[in-house]
């Protein structure tokens, strides 16, 4: 199982719905197709956004209904708003982070993109938050964006996961 994890706080959420949107895209679909052994969390201040790729519906490669997934699991006071998606509460988010398998990732230390083992793996990618610098000191760098991140990550597993070593970029 691929774990994606995307920490964050909820106005980032709010001032970037585009980059929310296509971080969910780049880490549950391929090929117009979903990721069934992926698994992309939205780690808030307070909850936890959770998108299991094996019961996802209707989910599109377009921004506007990926991000209302996101909305409505981030308006809904139900634990699961839509299928395939759970919102559980979080207390303290390094703690919460914590309940995900190793090896765990951030992307490379160089800033160029991440170095990925083959699955199963947890990508932790910060997004307008120091948080993760608390969970691991020895991290640091990331992509632009971290759709970005996502998608290279997912694409090195892939790479991998066909016994084949990807090119060097």
């Amino acid at each position: 199982m691929r774990h994606i994890v995307l920490v964050t706080t909820r106005g980032a959420v709010d001032e970037g719905p585009d980059i929310a949107a296509k971080s969910l895209v780049a880490a549950l679909l391929v090929s117009n197709d979903v990721r069934r052994d992926t698994e992309f969390v939205i780690v808030l201040e307070e909850k936890a956004l959770i998108f299991r790729g094996r019961n996802i519906r209707q989910l599109r490669a377009d921004e506007r209904s990926a991000f209302g997934i996101i909305e409505k699991a981030l308006r809904s006071r139900r634990r699961f708003p839509h299928p395939g998606v759970a919102v559980e509460a979080v207390e303290d988010p390094m703690k919460y982070m914590r309940r995900f398998p190793k090896p765990r990732l951030l992307a490379s230390p160089s800033g160029g993109p991440p170095v990925v083992p083959s699955p199963p793996f947890t990508l932790v990618v910060a997004w307008k938050t120091d948080l993760t610098r608390q969970w691991d000191e020895g991290t640091t760098g990331s992509l632009r964006y971290p759709h970005h991140t996502i998608a290279v990550a997912q694409w090195i597993a892939d790479v991998h996961s066909e016994g084949r070593r990807p090119p060097i970029l």
